[in-house]
């Protein structure tokens, strides 16, 4: 049969992509649906519905022949789990993090925070088995527990748990990115805000963009990730700035920067835009699946052309 060719642009050269190594809206919308109809939330307070949460994103990466393991994550007295996935384990290059967490805030179904990032790490990982080359630096792929207050800000995060792993293992890493709330877009004026006022000027007023969040010293992956996101056709924004500026830590990526390691957070700005936000109304029928293919897109040509002459 024949293939549909899209033309991107890596590095300073044309090359053809197959239709078939493109993000299918219809499987991310699958796994949204699917953590989204676990009851009671997928929080703290509920231990049953995490270690349901844990058995589908097994599943989901068990189903393109990827071997899981679980992390574990000591909190008040009960031991909760990372996802993890290694792909390219016996490479010595130095490691690639792509994480998304699992868990909501209180009794939220969480489509958009954050089934909307664990759908796209799932997607991403057909993409990887199907495509990605072995003799590319290994990647390792987190599906974190315990992001959500009370955890959040803490040494119990699940990803403070894997970047303190990483550190003890002396494990060199290249880059860490955050899936963080990626589905949510509008088209409405003045739907777009932001933490100072001042940004205003600068960013888009209505929310129909995807953005790249780093600090200074992950500056090239922010640029790398934002023109990989644009040649998907998405609207995409930039931003690095220091973590006391309110918003551009408020994810996973922000215990990496504490071991100094270089994170980025793909975002669509959570809630600054979206009125779902930590509310039972945030559900799998608010979010654009088309815009989320085109993220998923985006940070898998990422990863397809790191390692070569552009680094």
């Amino acid at each position: 049969m024949l293939l549909v060719l899209i033309v991107l642009k890596l590095n300073g050269e044309e090359r053809s992509v197959p239709n078939e190594m493109k993000a299918e809206s219809k499987h991310l919308e699958h796994w949204v649906q699917k953590l989204c109809t676990i009851s009671p939330s997928r929080e703290v307070n509920h231990p049953s519905s995490l270690r349901q949460s844990i058995d589908i994103i097994q599943k989901g990466f068990e189903k393109h022949g990827l071997k899981t393991r679980l992390q574990a994550v000591p909190f008040r007295n009960k031991i909760f789990h990372n996802v993890v996935v290694t792909i390219n384990a016996e490479s010595k290059k130095d490691l690639v993090i792509v994480g998304a967490h699992y868990d909501v805030c209180g009794n939220t179904p969480g489509a958009d925070d954050n089934a909307s990032g664990v759908s796209g790490l799932l997607e991403l990982s057909r993409l990887i088995t199907q495509h990605y080359p072995k003799e590319r630096p290994p990647l390792e792929l987190v599906a974190y527990t315990l992001e959500e207050p009370p955890a959040f800000g803490s040494s119990f995060m699940g990803s403070a748990v894997h970047a303190r792993s990483l550190k003890e293992r002396v494990r060199n890493v290249d880059h860490m990115v955050c899936l963080e709330s990626i589905g949510y877009y509008t088209e409405k004026e003045q739907s777009q805000r932001y933490p100072l006022k001042a940004m205003s000027l600068l960013y888009p007023n209505r929310g129909n963009f995807i953005a790249v969040v780093g600090n200074f010293s992950s500056k090239a992956i922010t640029n790398q990730l934002t023109s990989a996101l644009k040649r998907t056709g998405l609207a995409t924004e930039a931003l690095n700035a220091p973590g006391y500026v309110t918003g551009v830590d408020f994810s996973d990526h922000r215990n990496y920067w504490k071991h100094q390691y270089k994170a980025v957070m793909i975002t669509d700005t959570a809630l600054y835009r979206n009125p779902h936000y930590h509310q039972e109304s945030d559900l799998p029928n608010t979010l654009d699946y088309k815009r989320m293919a085109q993220v998923v897109d985006g940070v898998f040509a990422h990863l397809m052309a790191f390692g070569t002459k552009m680094r």
